[in-house]
């Protein structure tokens, strides 16, 4: 049977990498947008959990679900799986789907796009898709009564800041970087992570700038630092630093060499060495910067709890200063036109018009 004969599939669902919630939320967005573009219908697929936070349900509270078809209406469907880099390679050269789909299928066909890496913003072989359906998960709020989730109420505006580099991520030790959350060593400044973690007093010169530009009105301030913090234990084992040492001399070990790596796993420590303890020291100690605003709640680590009272925290803020305007937390945002978001990479110029505008609209 010739492909073009059969009927063109109407709806999909997606499925993605194993990574952190902001990145699997990034990949989902992406995925969304991509699929709609192609103007099929989605239908919800429930993912397994998340790697960092298995105890949080990040699919049922957003309520992705809510409002939505459900794959187990669809279980008489064939399930194609489709490449999502093939299939923006089809959007962008206004291709028909039919091209890259299996010419014997059934007449009942749901595509499942799987996220590829090409999609990253990262990777020079990525194509960019407009974004023309843009994601506004359905937070259940009503479901989130726990002291833990609460945010309490207050006619006071709302500023949430968002530490991307955590509270004691990346440690410099000599000429590398350890990313003690990932169990990574990149070999400078350069590397793409690193450069994803700006430092502290660069969300000190945003918060500043939004008090002043703000006219000192009263704000509530969070800050939220998502460093892991309690990855690895204090150590002072001889074998916990010779491992260490060995580790961050040849860092191929930790992806190339996975049975050297499972053996030198169990005593691989960076908290063992004091040249890193002295600078995660140092890193936590910059935080405490924040102490000098008023009405400030400074919340480090992390837990499921602290995920979910982070996202309803950016849920409610008015300003919110973040790394990057596309990633965690931000996708909780009710309604992007009454907030001002203000990201870190931007150049302070851009982020004092940004603010200057939203204040004339809402405090004027």
């Amino acid at each position: 049977m010739k492909a073009e004969n059969l009927t063109p599939p109407k709806y999909f669902c997606c499925s993605l990498i194993n990574a952190g919630i902001g990145d699997q939320f990034f990949q989902f967005s992406q995925l969304y947008n991509l699929g709609k573009s192609l103007g099929l219908e989605y239908v919800y697929l429930k993912f397994p959990p998340n790697q960092w936070s298995p105890d949080f349900d990040f699919w049922k509270f957003f309520g992705i679900d809510y409002g939505e078809k459900n794959i187990d209406d669809f279980l008489n469907y064939e399930r194609i799986p489709v490449d999502s880099y093939e299939a923006t390679r089809v959007l962008a050269e206004e291709r028909s789907l039919f091209t890259i789909l299996p010419t014997r299928r059934s007449e009942l066909a749901l595509i499942q796009l799987n996220f590829s890496p090409k999609l990253y913003t990262s990777n020079p072989e990525r194509i960019k898709v407009p974004l023309r359906f843009t994601l506004r998960p359905k937070i259940r709020l009503t479901d989130h009564n726990s002291p833990e989730l609460s945010l309490e109420t207050s006619s006071s505006p709302l500023i949430c800041l968002h530490i991307r580099r955590g509270d004691c991520t990346w440690v410099k030790y000599r000429e590398r970087y350890v990313f003690l959350g990932m169990r990574k060593i990149a070999k400078n400044d350069s590397d793409l992570d690193v450069r994803r973690a700006p430092a502290t007093e660069h969300y000190l010169q945003l918060l500043d700038t939004a008090l002043v530009c703000s006219g000192q009105q009263a704000f509530r301030i969070r800050v939220y630092s998502d460093g892991p913090c309690n990855v690895f234990e204090m150590s002072t084992s001889l074998l916990a630093r010779l491992s260490t040492r060995i580790i961050i001399k040849f860092p191929s070990l930790l992806t190339t060499h996975r049975i050297i790596l499972r053996s030198l796993r169990r005593f691989y420590n960076p908290m063992s060495l004091p040249e890193i303890q002295a600078e995660w020291k140092a890193m936590r100690e910059s935080l405490q910067e924040f102490s000098r605003f008023p009405e400030l709640v400074l919340r480090v680590g992390t837990s499921p709890e602290l995920t979910g009272e982070t996202i309803l925290a950016f849920y409610k803020a008015n300003i919110a200063i973040v790394r990057s305007d596309r990633g965690f937390p931000l996708f909780a945002s009710a309604d992007s036109e009454k907030q001002c978001v203000l990201s870190v990479l931007d150049p302070l110029e851009t982020n004092k018009i940004r603010l200057a505008k939203y204040i004339r609209e809402n405090y004027s």
